[in-house]
């Protein structure tokens, strides 16, 4: 009995692919070999379905019992009637946990072809011709659907079916008196100054308990702007806000800042916002819009603790996120495995393994050649079921005064998405030398400059070492 087996990779939970694995129903507008799916019975552990999809160029149609096995996230299906040719066909679908960030589904087909195959498919004469006609079938139908589910279930976390308001909320510690921490978030004068993202803010009306602003913000290489009324209400340390003109792919937006008192000197800050997405064929897809919200908030929420902790504004977030063709792990273990770097990265001149057991790392690394060279020392703590590397530099490079951040990587639909994230102060003297520029938005410009260069550099050449099999094509 001939046999098949496929799978795939998901960047998401078990449940999530097998809620769609489930849905029968919904296979023809999700599956390209699919044209119906009817449904003759069904109830919450099995469902017995005819179904028409395209076989090797050609429709046909055959009728499948299928059981549900959801404490082993599975589906057992059998042929009732078989599609031309066949015998008898069984399939087992099964999802099975990869690590936090990834899921993977399995897809087995058993078969047996008729006795007598002659005249039901032109070309088909033997039992061995009947067997390789469908086994081109399951490998090209398996191949397309399996990619089909993986696509899915990585959009599955888009907003298209919010049609009401979303809801965010952000928040973060503060070790800063409540009444600093208000003041910061209530002078829209110094948002140009904290915020990387900010380009200027203009008071157009001003009230006695409240302002209009007009606020323009950097998007990737673009300027957008809206306006936005706040009231303050500095007896409670919150400030109410709407826009009135909101920012580009939102129909409305609402919501608040809040301050509320931890200690003498500690304080958490908050903000609520409530938004409605505006639709249209040209907009960004609805995960992009609250992805750049959400980063966005985090932000400044970050620049705004630093700022109201040390009195300047010379904190800063560089965010980059690169895609690679490669299995989630392989990515992972490419930038996991610092001892292999000499070899993966062409701007390592040295590496200094101080300590290394797989999770917690410690090493100091040389960059470049020459006058240009520098090192620094960098601990980092490995976590491979959710494919995520945190780190922060005790001794980081000259031109700053701390460096911490992350390497996440999760599944994508044609491999794996790396997001890069640096959350850094600037050592501001040392920049002013080096660049003989005294403008901290213009110096942060460049160090952000820098920063996303040499993880470019990185991710790429991971990316080419991958390619050139020296993980030995994933072991």
């Amino acid at each position: 009995m001939p046999t098949s087996s496929h799978s795939i990779l998901c960047g998401a939970s078990r449940e999530m692919v097998y809620r769609i694995i489930s849905q029968s129903d919904r296979w023809p507008e999700l599956f390209e070999p699919c044209l119906e799916v009817r449904a003759l019975e069904r109830n919450d552990q099995f469902e017995d379905i005819e179904i028409t999809a395209m076989i090797n160029g050609a429709p046909a149609r055959w009728r499948s019992r299928r059981h549900f096995l959801p404490d082993v996230f599975g589906i057992d299906g059998v042929s009732v009637e078989p599609m031309p040719l066949v015998h008898s066909m069984r399939t087992r679908w099964r999802v099975i946990t990869a690590n936090d960030a990834q899921c993977a589904l399995l897809l087995e087909h058993d078969f047996d072809v008729l006795e007598d195959v002659v005249g039901i498919v032109e070309g088909v004469t033997t039992r061995a011709d009947a067997a390789a006609f469908i086994m081109r079938a399951i490998e090209t139908n398996s191949t397309r659907e399996l990619g089909n589910i993986r696509d899915v279930a990585t959009a599955n976390g888009h907003l298209a079916r919010h049609q009401g308001p979303v809801r965010r909320v952000c928040s973060i510690i503060c070790e800063a008196p409540v009444a600093v921490v208000y003041d910061a978030i209530a002078d829209t004068s110094k948002w140009p100054l904290l915020f990387d993202s900010c380009v200027s803010v203009a008071v157009v009306e001003n009230g006695a308990s409240g302002e209009l602003t007009r606020i323009e913000a950097s998007q990737g290489d673009h300027i957008i702007a809206w306006t936005t009324r706040r009231h303050y209400h500095p007896e409670v340390y919150r400030i109410d806000f709407a826009l009135e003109t909101p920012m580009p792919f939102l129909e409305t937006m609402e919501g608040h800042w809040r301050v509320t008192t931890l200690g003498p000197n500690r304080s958490l800050l908050s903000v609520c916002r409530s938004f409605k997405l505006r639709e249209g064929p040209d907009n960004p897809q609805p995960d992009v819009i609250l992805r750049f919200l959400d980063e966005n908030a985090d932000a400044e929420m970050w620049a705004i603790r630093s700022f109201v902790e040390t009195g300047d504004a010379n904190f800063m977030v560089a965010r980059s996120r690169h895609l690679l063709p490669f299995a989630p792990d392989r990515v992972y273990r490419a930038l996991a495995e610092i001892r292999r770097w000499p070899e993966i990265l062409p701007h390592c001149a040295g590496l200094d393994v101080i300590y290394d057991d797989g999770i917690g790392q410690e090493f100091i690394m040389k960059i470049g050649n020459g006058a240009g060279a520098e090192q620094f020392r960098s601990v980092r703590t490995c976590d491979p079921s959710r494919l995520y590397i945190s780190y922060f530099q005790p001794s980081p490079p000259s031109l700053l005064v701390r460096h911490h951040g992350s390497w996440t990587i999760s599944a994508a639909r044609d491999g794996a998405e790396i997001v890069a994230e640096h959350r850094l102060r600037i050592n501001s003297a040392r920049c002013v030398e080096a660049f003989g520029d005294e403008s901290l938005a213009r110096n942060k410009a460049r160090v952000r400059e820098r920063i996303n260069a040499n993880t470019h550099t990185t991710v790429k050449a991971c990316g080419d070492w991958l390619a050139r099999g020296g993980d030995d094509a994933g072991r």
